[in-house]
């Protein structure tokens, strides 16, 4: 799919001004330093159907993003095999701001893109794999960098109403100020869902955006003001669901869900060969979940409350201090502070504490700083030569004293890429990275677990990883392309889902294998197809072959569509497959492949624009997400093994009107 019509109120005939722009379309024979980076603008997103703001990451080829809680938690990622929790090994970066949080209550890593709005959105670059020098922490399955428009042609209000009672109500306008540009939009979001226990989202959101050029620098100042409220339905056991007790869209715990807020200010400045940014965040969650009901406590329960609360701050330069004919050298820095003044976990019965597991707080600062050199060393070989180094200091403050403690660690990252170009149209990739993610840093500093006081032995702080890549790209004057990469990326430390906590654990290494296939291709003027599919095997090393599956490993992954678009309006229909993956190590349990078919359909007249979306056209009754672990429905009942599955939405329906005055 890509395709996009954009409405213009100039047009006195009430036809729409066609300006379609692919992303996919792009060239980068010449420019791309491996087959699986890439870019998406607005033409490829604009026109598809997507559910949640977290879909806007599958625009990155081979990405899932699906959902095992309330609508206002972090998505669940998968990428090349990796079961991404909330966003360890993916990172994302937003106008220069990282996104990813560390030490989070939830989960390292933890990666929210609910504070975007997505009409904002100019673009986004990706990058798979640990091969560039700028990538740090989080980075070595994939990376991806947004950038929001400086202003937009003319003001709009858009009211959408969907099925379960879904509304959405978003104004967004430009307007010149002081010899700049000033792009502000204001989102407000409730759904109640076809859960049995409402939903009952409530979500707001301001982005605003000032930009201007002063002395040929350009500079802007960015605004991100979010907060929501939520009711949750978690995983529920298959058996129940089967047996007809529960509904799929019921619920053991009517009390689950949650709230959060991020109020962010960013800014950014560059020039033809320097860039630099700042920003200060501040961050809050509070989480209830239940995911083994009273398997631990057959008297009050299992919820339990995860409490985040911190403040962020940091900036990032990049210089590009050399640029000869065969020759050019950049260099780049990053500073982040994380103070956490508390990541608490807390046994809850309706919401209400019953005991303290943890309560921390917790300073970690890192500096990262890299240095990349592109030498061109013939007229077809170009070779990128980088070495990255990250350093961390970090102080923990335990709720037990003995948890408590210091320290201070550095990794250097090398990165290598060779490029041939065949001729104007095709070239050839050959890639080698080292990469890293951070555990959380109270899991370096534990000495005894905080529920069972037995010791634990303290984790690593960085958990090595390698990656290698071979990859082709082949381009036409049309801009219809097509990229081939086979992959291998290994791990030191495999994180792994655990049922009874909710969060994930360092486990055994692991290594992947797999290709990747990309392909966009325009049919006519008005018809373009886009496909993509990742096949990965994914397993555990050092393990006997009997259980060396990796739980939730996607092995496979196909995204596909086709967009027609004219001057009046545009149709888009989309397949999203993914599967193919083991719940269990010896593979004896496995997650049903989940298959839904979305389509678009827009059409503008005059100044309105009016938008028809059908989401799981075929009201499949597939797994949006599954686990398979121990739990006890009731006091009463035996503790039972079984797959844990949260479900895909049934057909859902949702019409937009926009107004554009």
């Amino acid at each position: 799919m890509s395709g996009e019509a954009k409405y213009s109120s100039n047009d006195e005939q009430g036809h729409l001004e066609e300006t379609i722009v692919y992303g996919k379309a792009t060239k980068k024979v010449g420019i791309a330093s491996s087959s699986s980076e890439g870019l998406v603008a607005l033409a490829d997103f604009n026109t598809r159907p997507i559910l949640r703001i977290g879909e806007l990451a599958e625009m990155l080829p081979g990405m899932v993003a699906t959902q095992h809680s309330g609508e206002g938690k972090a998505n669940q990622y998968f990428l090349r095999g990796m079961n991404l929790d909330h966003g360890t090994d993916f990172s994302m970066w937003v106008e220069g701001m990282p996104i990813n949080l560390r030490a989070h209550a939830h989960g390292q890593g933890y990666l929210d893109l609910n504070f975007i709005i997505p009409e904002l959105v100019e673009s986004a670059r990706y990058s798979k794999g640990p091969y560039k020098a700028s990538n740090g922490d989080f980075s070595s399955a994939g990376s991806s960098s947004i950038s929001l428009y400086d202003s937009i042609p003319q003001p709009l209000i858009s009211i959408t109403l969907g099925t379960e009672q879904y509304r959405r109500l978003l104004a967004a306008g430009s307007a010149d100020i002081a010899s700049g540009k000033m792009l502000s939009a204001v989102e407000i979001l409730k759904d109640v869902g076809p859960w049995v226990n409402s939903g009952n989202v409530d979500k707001l959101n301001i982005n605003s955006k000032y930009s201007t050029n002063l002395d040929g620098m350009e500079l802007t100042a960015l605004l991100f003001a979010y907060s929501n409220k939520w009711h949750a339905n978690d995983q529920l056991p298959k058996k129940l669901v089967e047996d007809r007790i529960l509904s799929r869209f019921g619920s053991l715990d009517s009390t689950l869900g949650g709230e959060s807020y991020r109020y962010s200010v960013l800014f950014n400045g560059g020039s033809e060969n320097l860039d630099f940014s700042a920003f200060a965040s501040r961050y809050g969650l509070r989480l209830f979940s239940n995911f083994t009901y009273f398997l631990n406590d057959p008297t009050n329960g299992d919820q339990f409350e995860q409490l985040d609360r911190r403040n962020i701050f940091g900036g990032k330069i990049v210089w590009d201090f050399l640029d000869l004919d065969k020759l050019s050298l950049r260099y780049g820095a990053e500073l982040r502070a994380d103070i956490v003044k508390n990541a608490g976990l807390y046994s809850t019965r309706y919401r209400t504490r019953t005991s303290t597991i943890r309560q921390d707080a917790v300073d970690w600062l890192s500096l990262g700083s890299f240095i990349e050199a592109e030498l061109d060393i013939s007229q077809a070989f170009r070779a990128i030569v980088g070495l990255r180094g990250d350093h961390t200091q970090y102080e923990v403050e335990a709720f037990r004293k003995i948890n408590s403690g210091s320290g201070e660690e550095s990794i250097l990252s090398p990165k290598f890429s060779l490029i041939y170009s065949l001729n104007e149209r095709a070239e050839l990739y050959a890639n080698y990275g080292r990469g890293f993610h951070s555990n959380d840093v109270r899991g370096r500093t534990i000495t005894i677990d905080p529920i069972t006081g037995n010791k634990i032995t303290p984790v690593d702080l960085f958990v090595n990883q390698i990656g290698y890549e071979v990859g082709s790209r082949f381009e036409q004057d049309d801009g219809s392309n097509l990229s081939v990469t086979i992959f291998s990326l290994s791990s030191d430390s495999e994180l792994i889902f655990t049922g009874d906590s909710g969060s994930t654990e360092p486990g055994d290494a692991s290594k992947r294998q797999g290709v990747e296939i990309d392909l966009f291709k325009r049919l006519s003027t008005k018809w373009a197809a886009d496909m993509s599919v990742s096949l990965v095997k994914s397993r555990f090393v050092g393990v006997p072959k009997s259980s060396n599956h990796i739980p939730n490993a996607k092995g496979r992954v196909i995204g596909a569509g086709i967009t027609w678009a004219d001057e009046n309006g545009s149709l888009s229909g989309r397949i999203r497959h993914f599967g193919d993956a083991a719940l269990v190590e010896d593979n004896t349990v496995s997650y049903p492949p989940t298959t839904l078919f979305n389509a678009k359909y827009e059409r503008g007249f005059n100044k309105y624009v009016f938008s028809l979306e059908i989401l799981n056209i075929l009201d499949s009754k597939d797994y949006d997400v599954a686990y398979f672990f121990e739990s006890q429905t009731s006091p009463s009942a035996d503790p039972t093994e079984d797959i844990h599955f949260h479900p895909v939405l049934p057909r859902t329906y949702r019409l937009t009107v926009t107004y554009k005055p």
